[in-house]
């Protein structure tokens, strides 16, 4: 390439421009979503609800301690619901 050479770069500006299209993590947003996460009383299951929940679902918590989904549920105010449950041999 020599000195004189022009280079030339046209880049087309849509009418409205969506903030979001910079967001690399835009696309993992869950807005609009419910979200069912078992053993939310603990350990990885309280992590998983509380990361849903930032990502923008709507977070149902279930797990055989009540009182620690009660206290999750109320710590977080977009969750659904929180309902203890727990598996028995019927047998």
């Amino acid at each position: 390439m020599s000195e004189d050479s022009i280079s030339v770069i046209v880049v087309t500006v849509p009418d409205q421009f969506d903030p979001r299209a910079l967001d690399p993590l835009s696309q993992f947003r869950l807005d609009g979503k419910v979200a069912l996460v078992t053993g939310a009383s603990s350990g990885l299951g309280v992590r998983f609800a509380k990361v849903l929940h930032a990502v923008g679902a709507q977070v149902a918590i279930s797990a055989r301690r009540a009182d620690r989904l009660e206290a999750l549920a109320a710590e977080k105010a977009k969750l659904i619901c929180a309902v203890a449950v727990g598996v028995f041999d019927a047998f």
